[in-house]
């Protein structure tokens, strides 16, 4: 018996209502937590929350992408064995990109704030920083489950990571809250590497739950020789690159966009805190209003 796979459709709308139900908790989550934490503690928040974006979309944007292309290309062919191999491969690619970057973000989080000029974000930066190395992984299992044509463990991991996101993020920023608007959005933002381990182990229960039905898939796909890891390798890095590039874009203008800000408001005058609070204003609370409609368009 082989991994079960769905139809385009019911694939297509798990997807769509996994994607609408994270990216709503997501958006209506920052509103009330500004509330908690004030537009300061929200500054920072964002601040270490677009870094980690930027260092995720470098180590998992286009990796799950080309893992699930690759697999569902070798299970049309019938060759389950090189689609697992494919995915074991891409696994140890993405893990080593996903810690060498959380490493990175995490013993240079003091260099990173000040060249966006918001130094006080720097405990934000080190409580998310561990969260690109499970997400990164989560990815990997995703884009293995989607190339099997079985989206349900997909949509199942996105909604339980955004849940516990949202309710560890906003118990820990009330509890950090009395040390101070630094230790409040550490706490908040502390809730995405709490959020990104429980999809990663969520998708660990499913893969090993289902471990028999996928064993017998590949050992029933014959003794073909199989590509070498060097060429799967080479096969995911050429079509990931140009994917990384554009879907970096985005993270890097806004990260800009934070340094302008902060630059162009100390250079006209304005003290680190009052631009910090100004710029949790802009990002923090007026952006979650404006970029809560976009929710439903884009999810």
């Amino acid at each position: 018996m082989g991994f079960h796979k769905q139809s385009f459709i019911k694939g297509a709308a798990i997807l769509a209502i996994a994607g609408i139900i994270s990216k709503v908790l997501g958006a209506i989550y920052r509103i009330p937590l500004g509330r908690i934490i004030g537009s300061e503690g929200m500054a920072y928040y964002q601040t270490a929350y677009e870094l980690y974006i930027l260092m995720l979309t470098i180590s998992a944007y286009s990796i799950p992408i080309a893992i699930s292309k690759l697999v569902s290309e070798k299970i049309e062919l019938g060759r389950r064995d090189e689609a697992h191999k494919t995915f074991k491969v891409a696994l140890s690619m993405i893990g080593f990109l996903g810690i060498t970057l959380s490493a990175l973000l995490f013993f240079n989080a003091q260099s990173f704030v000040n060249t966006v000029k918001n130094p006080g974000a720097y405990l934000a930066v080190l409580c998310v920083a561990p969260a690109i190395f499970t997400v990164s992984l989560s990815g990997a299992f995703r884009g293995y489950f989607q190339g099997m044509q079985n989206m349900t463990p997909s949509g199942l991991s996105q909604v339980t990571e955004q849940i516990a996101r949202v309710v560890f993020g906003f118990i820990l920023a009330i509890v950090f809250l009395p040390i101070g608007y630094e230790a409040a959005a550490g706490g908040a933002v502390f809730g995405t590497t709490i959020g990104g381990l429980a999809s990663f182990l969520t998708l660990i229960y499913i893969y090993r739950k289902r471990r028999k039905e996928i064993k017998e898939g590949v050992n029933s796909a014959g003794t073909i020789k199989m590509e070498s890891a060097l060429r799967i390798a080479k096969r995911i890095i050429i079509f990931s690159i140009p994917i990384t590039v554009g879907g970096s874009i985005m993270p890097v203008m806004t990260v800009l966009d934070t340094f302008i800000v902060m630059d162009r408001l100390q250079s006209a005058g304005f003290s680190l805190e009052t631009s910090t609070s100004l710029l949790g204003q802009l990002k923090g609370m007026a952006g979650a209003f404006i970029n809560l409609p976009q929710v439903f368009t884009i999810a």
